[in-house]
């Protein structure tokens, strides 16, 4: 069985738990979420939106999470999105 989260990640309270509960939950995991453009472990969020709901991470960050959790995680393509933003999306397999 896989779990598939696509354009819902960025809106999760408490991101590391969830992926830790899917590991727990399956062998496969399809996220693809947006990511802000950032090198660093980083994570903003919209509109001070209290500091917990609607929040882009850092790719870096995103996959010291995943591979905290996955014994594999492989970027395995992106979303087209309209306005250009174009999203990743992962394959996590633990």
């Amino acid at each position: 069985d896989y779990i598939l989260s696509s354009s819902a990640f960025h809106y999760y309270k408490n991101r590391e738990d969830i992926i830790r509960r899917i590991a727990k939950s399956t062998t496969y995991f399809v996220l693809e979420t947006p990511v802000l453009d950032s090198n660093v472990e980083d994570i903003q969020y919209k509109d001070d939106y209290m500091k917990s709901f609607c929040a882009l991470v850092s790719e870096p960050l995103l996959l010291k999470w995943l591979k905290k959790y996955f014994n594999k995680v492989e970027k395995i393509g992106e979303t087209i999105q309209p306005n250009s933003a174009n999203r990743p999306v992962y394959l996590c397999t633990r």
